[in-house]
C-alpha cells in the first residue's frame, strides 16, 4: 500500500513539474477550466488503478504515466505530445537514477530508501517549478530549442540506461547478493555518468553554438539583401529627382504658355501633377539617418497595403552603425506591422516611431494596436505562431544588439497597444 501511494505522488509531482515547464518554458496556454477538467478526469484514472492493481502495483505506473501526459497534452494547447512525454521521461529517469545512486553510496535500507525518493521527488518539483518562473527560464528555453534533436534524443536514451543499471544494482544491493557482474555494472555506470556530466554539456554547447552562429549568418545575410534594396531606392530617387531637373525648364515653358493663354485650370493641373511625381519619387521619412529613411520606406509599402500608416517623429544618431539600425528598426516595426495586418482595416491602424537623443542616451519607442492583449512573460512577448523554434530569433538579436550598447529594453501591453521602448548609451564623442 506505501509503494502504491509513494509511485503516485511520485507521477504526480513529475506532471506539476511538467505543467510549469510546458507553461513557462514551452509557450503552452491553458485556461482554469481546462486544468480543472484535466484534474477531474485525472483522479478516477488513479483510483481505478489503485484498486485493481493494489497487490502488483509495479503494473499500472506505464498506465498512468501515459494517462497523465495525455491529459497535460489535453490542458496545454501548442504543444506536441512527444515534447511533452520527453519531459516526463527526463524527470522521471532524472528522479530515479539520483535516488537509486544515494541508496547506493550510503547503503540504505529500504525504509530511508523510501524517504530518499520522496524528498528528491518534491525536490526535483520545487526546482522544476522555481527554474520555469524565474528569469532562467528563456535561457533554458533558448538551450532546448536550439540543441538538435538527435542530441536530445541521445540524453534521453543514456539517462534510460542510466536509470535501468541504477535500479538493478540498487536490487542486487538490497538482496544481498552482489556478484560478478556488480563491477562491471558500476564501471559501465559511471562511464554512463561521466558521459552525461562532462561529454554531453560539451556536445551541447558546440551543437548550439554552430546552430546560432549558421543562423545569425543567414540573418547577417537577409540584413545585407535589406540594405542592399535600401541603397537601389535611394539611387532610384536620385535618378528620378535628376529627371525631373532635366526636365524643369520644359515644364516650366510651358505653364508659362498655359498662364498666359488663361489656361489656369490646365496649369493647376500640371504642377500638381508634378508634384505627385516629385512626392513620389522622393524618401518618405526624414530621420536624419539615409538606412532608417530606406528601411522605413521599404516598410511603408508593406504597410501601406494594409492600409496602415508609419509616422515618424524625431532623429537617429548617426553613430549607431548600419547593420545594427537595421535590427533595431527592422524587427520592432516588422512586429509593429504584423500586429496591425490582424486589425480591421475598417479601424484606424498607425505605428507610431519616436527617437529621441538626450543625456547621452538615444530613446526608441515603437507604438502599435493590437486585437487583444499580448501576454509579457520574463520580459518578452509570448508568441501565437505555430513554428515556436524560429520565433524569437529576431527578439534575440534585438536584445543582442541592446546589449552591445548597454542598453534596455521595456515591453509593455494594454488591451489595444502594445508598446516597445528600447534605451541605448551613445559614446560621449557623439554628443
Amino acid at each position: 500500500m506505501l509503494r502504491i501511494l509513494m509511485n503516485v505522488s511520485g507521477i504526480i509531482l513529475i506532471l506539476i513539474s511538467v505543467m510549469f515547464l510546458s507553461l513557462n518554458i514551452f509557450d503552452g496556454q491553458t485556461s482554469a477550466k481546462k486544468v480543472l477538467t484535466g484534474g477531474a478526469i485525472f483522479l478516477p484514472i488513479v483510483g481505478v488503478m489503485f484498486l485493481l492493481t493494489w497487490d502488483e502495483n509495479i503494473i499500472y505506473i506505464p498506465v498512468v504515466m501515459f494517462a497523465g501526459n495525455l491529459l497535460i497534452r489535453f490542458i496545454t494547447s501548442n504543444l506536441k505530445l512527444s515534447s511533452i512525454i520527453s519531459t516526463f521521461l527526463t524527470i522521471f529517469f532524472i528522479n530515479t537514477m539520483t535516488t537509486a545512486m544515494i541508496a547506493i553510496l550510503f547503503s540504505l535500507a529500504k525504509p530511508q530508501q523510501q524517504i530518499i525518493e520522496v524528498s528528491i521527488n518534491v525536490l526535483s518539483t520545487s526546482l522544476c517549478i522555481l527554474i520555469s518562473l524565474s528569469p532562467a527560464a528563456q535561457e533554458l528555453r533558448y538551450l532546448i530549442v536550439w540543441t538538435p534533436v538527435s542530441i536530445r534524443r541521445l540524453i534521453l536514451a543514456i539517462l534510460f540506461c542510466c536509470c535501468t543499471l541504477s535500479i538493478l544494482m540498487v536490487n542486487n544491493t538490497l538482496t544481498h547478493h552482489p556478484g560478478g557482474g556488480m563491477r562491471l555494472l558500476k564501471v559501465l555506470l559511471l562511464s554512463l555518468m561521466l558521459l552525461i556530466f562532462i561529454v554531453l554539456p560539451i556536445l551541447i554547447s558546440y551543437s548550439v553554438t554552430n546552430r546560432s552562429i549558421k543562423r545569425k549568418s543567414e540573418e547577417y545575410e537577409k540584413q545585407l539583401k535589406i540594405q542592399l534594396r535600401q541603397y537601389e531606392l535611394l539611387s532610384e530617387s536620385s535618378k528620378e529627382i535628376r529627371c525631373i531637373r532635366h526636365d524643369n525648364n520644359n515644364l516650366r515653358i510651358g505653364l508659362i504658355k498655359l498662364i498666359k493663354d488663361g489656361r489656369t485650370d490646365e496649369a493647376l493641373k500640371m504642377l500638381e501633377d508634378d508634384n505627385n511625381i516629385l512626392s513620389g519619387s522622393l524618401m518618405k521619412y526624414d530621420t536624419g539617418n539615409g538606412i532608417v529613411d530606406a528601411l522605413l520606406t521599404e516598410k511603408h509599402i508593406r504597410a501601406e497595403k494594409n492600409r496602415t500608416r508609419i509616422i515618424f517623429e524625431g532623429a537617429v544618431n548617426d553613430d549607431l552603425e548600419p547593420a545594427d539600425l537595421c535590427v533595431i528598426f527592422g524587427n520592432t516595426v516588422d512586429n509593429a506591422i504584423e500586429a496591425c495586418e490582424k486589425i480591421p482595416d475598417d479601424e484606424e491602424k498607425s505605428v507610431h516611431i519616436r527617437s529621441i537623443k538626450k543625456s547621452g542616451m538615444m530613446v526608441i519607442i515603437v507604438e502599435n494596436p493590437v486585437g487583444r492583449k499580448v501576454e509579457i512573460r520574463n520580459g518578452l512577448p509570448l508568441t501565437s505562431k505555430k513554428d515556436k523554434k524560429s520565433h524569437g530569433f529576431g527578439l534575440y538579436s534585438l536584445r543582442k544588439v541592446i546589449k552591445k550598447y548597454d542598453g534596455e529594453l521595456d515591453i509593455s501591453c494594454t488591451d489595444s497597444e502594445f508598446k516597445i521602448c528600447i534605451s541605448l548609451l551613445l559614446s560621449a564623442d557623439s554628443d
